[in-house]
């Protein structure tokens, strides 16, 4: 049972951050085409897959029952961070950076850099590098802890297809400065997945 829910909770957790982004290109009518979307799909879950390897591949070097440890106190650590950063995320804080590619990781709706409406094929890998940052750190802790990346992948990238496609959706319907607190829901998330890695 844990072997099917712990891939399913990671990729939940993970992809929550572009189910908010969709959410924004939603409200601001920007759309999200097919290619686009299985763009940020496949690029967010092989991310994560390719992290899970590593983390499988360095678990051997760890004595006894600390891969274990060591993945569950990675992912806890992720959660914790993720917990602290939503705490203190504030509206305008996305203007004072230089960086563009940070820019995207706070306002993900700068990914359209033509201003088309559009979120073109190239700019969808842009937004999917952004989104993966998070997969990319959490993927070591569990692929340490024993999740499959083959699992993992299949999951995430179903739930990324059609968390974005209901976030574009909800994200028309929505007030555009209505903030809703998922930032908090992934950190409980991958701090539920680290509790069942260090207990499990």
């Amino acid at each position: 049972m844990e072997q099917l829910l712990a891939p399913l909770l990671l990729a939940a957790a993970l992809s929550l951050d572009a189910f908010v982004a969709a959410l924004g290109f939603g409200a601001e009518r920007i759309r999200i085409p097919a290619a686009s979307l299985w763009t940020v799909s496949l690029i967010c879950s092989a991310v994560l897959s390719l992290s899970l390897q590593a983390g499988a591949l360095l678990a051997p070097l760890l004595p006894g029952g600390a891969a274990r440890l060591w993945g569950g106190g990675l992912l806890a650590l992720l959660g914790v961070l993720k917990l602290i950063e939503s705490s203190f995320t504030r509206p305008g804080r996305d203007e004072d950076s230089s960086s563009f590619f940070a820019l995207i990781c706070r306002q993900p709706t700068r990914a359209d850099r033509d201003g088309s409406r559009t979120l073109s094929p190239g700019e969808a890998a842009l937004l999917a590098l952004a989104l993966s940052a998070d997969g990319l750190a959490a993927g070591v802790g569990a692929g340490a802890g024993g999740i499959g990346a083959l699992p993992a992948f299949l999951r995430s990238a179903a739930v990324h297809l059609g968390g974005i496609r209901a976030g574009e959706a909800a994200g028309r319907r929505l007030i555009r400065s209505l903030h809703l607190p998922f930032g908090p829901v992934c950190g409980v998330l991958l701090l539920l997945l680290a509790l069942g890695r260090l207990l499990g």
